[in-house]
């Protein structure tokens, strides 16, 4: 084989390869951000429970399903909206919730989770930009919910779901905005599991959940809440985010607390009600 011949093909081996690595990064992205799952058990519990309401909200010609739990006397409550992590679903999180009797904390704000698309019950499939379309779709549809005070819609993010959060943010009135186990953007959290998305590589990363722009746009004062002791968002990357902010947030740094033990954890409870109490 000549030099030529030869060259040729080390370079059509090479970029096969290069394509090949590529094509992966690309599409293992969604299986290692979203882990849609359901808890039917759950599900089933909170249907016998009639402090709950079961929702179905438009989606892009399918629906959203989730909970809301009264918690409020008022002809119209103040509510709180959250946006969980990439392994929770709302039946599941709303049981456990209501088993260690924490919707106490919320004072007395009406509560609602609704699964992200191919969560739980929920049609389509989860995505940067699916996420972000239901967060508008749900806030609106509860804003329009007789229980509810539009004027008093809070929002409350954890791990992923905190870039959900912020972005619902610069897009919709809310009174308060509650950060669990927040991140900057999401660069950060691939270069965190794989240190290479850096110069032209990061353009291989598809979810950008840029939360640092969006907490540049946002005018209210959040409370967030990290652990040094989180080993899947590390707390500096939190920090970084609370300096974008142009009002100064509430920051409860703890020890202690791993990252899948911030709703079940009376520290972060207590947090959440002080600020939801100063709103």
């Amino acid at each position: 084989m000549s030099l030529h011949k030869k060259r040729l093909y080390w370079t059509l081996i090479i970029t096969g390869l290069l394509g090949f690595v590529v094509a992966v990064i690309l599409l293992v992205q969604p299986y290692l951000f979203f882990y849609p799952w359901h808890d039917e058990t759950a599900c089933e519990a909170l249907r016998q429970k009639d402090a709950f309401t079961e929702l179905q909200i438009p989606h892009r010609g399918g629906r959203l399903h989730g909970w809301l739990r009264k918690n409020s006397e008022e002809e119209k409550g103040p509510l709180l909206l959250l946006f969980g992590g990439n392994g929770q679903n709302a039946s599941n999180t709303m049981q456990l919730l209501d088993g260690m009797h924490h919707f106490s904390y919320f004072e007395n704000h009406h509560v609602l989770f609704v699964d992200y698309p191919g969560y739980g019950l929920s049609d389509g499939r989860p995505s940067e930009s699916a996420l972000f379309a239901a967060a508008l779709e749900v806030y609106d549809y509860a804003s329009e919910l007789d229980c509810v005070d539009r004027e008093r819609i809070s929002v409350l993010g954890y791990s992923v779901g905190t870039g959900v959060a912020n972005y619902l943010a610069t897009q919709r009135n809310i009174q308060g905005l509650i950060l669990l186990a927040p991140y900057d953007r999401g660069l950060s959290l691939y270069n965190d599991a794989l240190n290479i998305f850096h110069g032209p590589l990061k353009h291989l990363a598809r979810f950008q959940l840029d939360s640092l722009s969006y907490a540049r746009e946002i005018e209210l004062a959040p409370l967030i809440v990290a652990s040094r002791d989180d080993k899947v968002i590390p707390y500096p990357l939190a920090l970084n985010l609370a300096e974008a902010f142009p009002h100064t947030p509430e920051t409860v740094l703890l020890d202690q607390l791993s990252h899948d033990g911030f709703l079940y954890d009376s520290r972060v409870m207590e947090a959440i009600h002080s600020y939801l109490t100063s709103r």
